[in-house]
């Protein structure tokens, strides 16, 4: 139940994978529904075995039982974008849509497709709804400089970026979109 999914999310966290992949799977053989467990399982297996059809199949798991839960939603359209797959990423948007349209999360998703699907005037409206909401989420402010870059607006794009490093200077790829705004 709740205290082996906490155990294993500690395991994980401590980088003992394969004691937390083992207390998932034990969390899962007594209960076929645990749903947090499978989205969990599916980011181990995305991040730390970079096994995306198993994750893939890991957070459908987890949508099957419960079909409103963000977390796997988020896990599959991570994995879906960061293949370029933005066929099966709409697919999968539209299915987040119907359960949770108003939410953040699924404004941000449907800018970050916009914005691979170039069309940076829908993905600069959906993604100005969410820094309304989430002024602070750095994820959002990358999106958002990377969206102004493509648009042209080389000031707004590093007004963006500037925030997202000083909120969180260790990430690499805000110091790459840095780097490319001032070059």
């Amino acid at each position: 139940g709740p205290a082996l999914l906490m155990q294993a999310r500690l395991k994980a966290g401590e980088r003992d994978f394969d004691a937390a992949f083992a207390l998932i799977d034990q969390i899962i053989a007594k209960d076929p529904g645990a749903f947090e467990a499978m989205h969990l399982k599916g980011d181990l297996l995305f991040f730390v075995k970079a096994d995306a059809e198993a994750a893939l199949q890991a957070h459908r798991q987890s949508l099957a039982v419960r079909k409103d839960w963000m977390p796997a939603h988020a896990g599959l359209l991570d994995i879906l974008i960061s293949r370029r797959d933005l066929a099966a990423a709409k697919t999968q948007l539209d299915e987040l849509k119907k359960g949770l349209p108003n939410q953040p999360q699924t404004k941000y998703f449907e800018a970050q497709i916009a914005f691979l699907s170039q069309d940076y005037k829908t993905a600069r409206e959906l993604v100005q709804q969410v820094l309304r909401v989430a002024p602070d989420n750095v994820k959002t402010l990358l999106l958002a400089s990377g969206i102004e870059l493509q648009s042209g607006s080389i000031v707004q794009a590093e007004t963006f970026a500037a925030k997202a490093l000083q909120l969180s200077p260790d990430v690499a790829v805000t110091r790459r979109l840095l780097a490319q705004i001032y070059l």
